[in-house]
């Protein structure tokens, strides 16, 4: 079983402990590594990088996981044999927060991010928050500094890890980045796609197609056939296949 953590903001902040604790316990991965990986926000720079790098590694101690970070700014570091290497039979690998468009245009098409895949077909979790969850949607904003209106939004493939998701995060405050951002998604997202938008300090949890809702808020969805929106609050389990695509290796 794949399994996964899709966090709508606050990572290793202490209510989200619950939500790494749950991953560690259902990865099959044999060591206790949790890779941190500040990816997206490497464009704010290295203080930026360095602080969630920080953060990250306290909090994964702090559930009793051997922390390392992966210095994974550019492209090319996501080629440089020692960051590829790092990541076979981890229990977690985590993406914190940043700007989604960077991370998926660094990762895809990789060395790194092939290893990542079949670390999670073998095993390990993934998680992700805000840009980490959004990036392995189908879709993904480059929210770069010179991005100041919904006209200037400009949005890139996913990676994808699931194929059929619109995967927005902070969606309970959403429209305070941009008025008028949350019927934006609601109604630009792609043909036959999912919306699985994930509230601030909210993380859904499963496998790709059945997830646990942990956390402050809820999890929105409108199906593929435009049905919905329904808020799935923390407590709740829902059935939704978000199109987990991992290849034939899994």
């Amino acid at each position: 079983m794949a399994v996964f953590a899709l966090l709508g903001s606050g990572e290793f902040l202490p209510w989200a402990r619950e939500v790494d604790a749950w991953c560690a316990e259902r990865a099959t991965a044999s060591s206790d590594r949790a890779l941190i990986l500040p990816t997206a926000s490497a464009p704010e720079g290295d203080e930026v990088f360095d602080n969630w790098a920080a953060m990250g590694a306290k909090h994964y101690s702090s559930i009793g996981l051997s922390p390392q970070v992966l210095s994974l700014k550019t492209r090319a570091d996501a080629s440089r044999p020692e960051i590829v290497d790092a990541v076979a039979d981890s229990r977690i690998i985590f993406f914190s927060g940043g700007n989604p468009g960077y991370l998926a245009e660094t990762l895809r098409d990789t060395p790194f991010w092939e290893a990542v895949r079949d670390a999670v077909a073998h095993g390990s979790a993934l998680g992700g928050c805000s840009a980490g969850a959004t990036a392995v949607g189908v879709e993904a904003p480059d929210v770069t500094s010179s991005t100041v209106s919904l006209e200037t939004l400009r949005f890139v493939p996913g990676l994808p890890l699931f194929t059929r998701a619109v995967i927005p995060t902070h969606f309970d405050a959403i429209d305070s980045f941009f008025p008028g951002l949350r019927q934006f998604i609601f109604d630009s997202r792609p043909p036959d796609t999912i919306l699985f938008a994930v509230d601030e300090d909210t993380a859904a949890c499963g496998d790709g197609t059945t997830w646990t809702v942990l956390g402050k808020r809820a999890v929105t969805i409108v199906n593929a056939d435009g049905t919905g929106p329904t808020e799935q609050f923390a407590g709740s389990t829902v059935s939704c296949d978000l199109g987990l695509s991992l290849g034939a290796r899994f």
